[in-house]
């Protein structure tokens, strides 16, 4: 397999993952926008920022149930396929999907997992959070505290030892015998935990730990993209300077 070594050829593997993923999410009724650099790529350069190297979309609970159930299939018929945390075939140990290139192969040399990935698009999922302020600050601790637990758990222990410092290395070596797979099912159940509140706020507690506003997602628009054309949120004003301050 030839070793891709062109930013620019990485990026085109990725749109291409994602006109075939916006196709996908139009043909199934699932609502996504995109998010984190991506968002900004769109906003700032209607594209990719220029030092950037992914795509990365949310979608909510439910979307990304039906993304599990429903897409290895389809991706199957694309060129494409799907690791996560349900994943039999291709598990990935966290709480969000990787819509991987079956013609590429990818191996995250920080990670214990040996098993190659492809090129992928990062599909992220928005939960409902608990209204009380106080109850959510713990969630959020509690969202926090887990995601760490389970990225050192994965920690390769050659990486650590090569480009951790010494607190990190520690908790690497404490934590390397633990099973990511329980640690994930706590991570799901907490996640999962309020999702038929439907208040104000959004999170996404394995990535960011931002709150947003519903209100900014209540609505979304087609927004150039490179050659292509993706969903952002209505509000992204205001999810851009949640970003600035994160």
């Amino acid at each position: 397999m030839r070793e891709i070594t062109s930013l620019d050829e990485l990026k085109t593997i990725e749109l291409s993952i994602m006109k075939k993923v916006h196709q996908f999410c139009e043909e199934k009724g699932i609502w996504y926008v995109l998010t984190y650099g991506t968002l900004i790529g769109a906003v700032r350069h209607e594209g990719f920022i220029p030092w950037d190297d992914d795509i990365d979309i949310f979608v909510m609970r439910d979307g990304f149930e039906k993304f599990e159930r429903e897409f290895p299939q389809w991706g199957e018929s694309h060129g494409l396929f799907l690791a996560g945390p349900n994943s039999k075939d291709h598990f990935f140990p966290r709480d969000l999907l990787k819509i991987c290139d079956s013609r590429t192969s990818l191996i995250e040399k920080a990670f214990k997992r040996t098993d190659p990935i492809g090129v992928f698009v990062d599909v992220w999922v928005l939960d409902d959070a608990p209204q009380d302020e106080k109850e959510m600050s713990q969630w959020i601790k509690q969202g926090n505290f887990l995601r760490a637990m389970n990225l050192y758990a994965d920690t390769s222990w050659e990486y650590a030892k090569q480009n951790m410092n010494l607190r990190s290395k520690l908790i690497v070596g404490l934590l390397n015998w633990h099973r990511t797979e329980s640690i994930l099912r706590r991570q799901l159940a907490l996640a999962k935990k309020y999702r038929s509140v439907h208040g104000e706020k959004l999170i996404c507690i394995q990535g960011d730990c931002i709150l947003y506003d519903r209100k900014d997602f209540s609505e979304r628009m087609l927004h150039k993209f490179e050659d292509g054309e993706f969903y952002i949120p209505s509000g992204y004003d205001n999810i851009l300077v949640l970003y600035n301050k994160s």
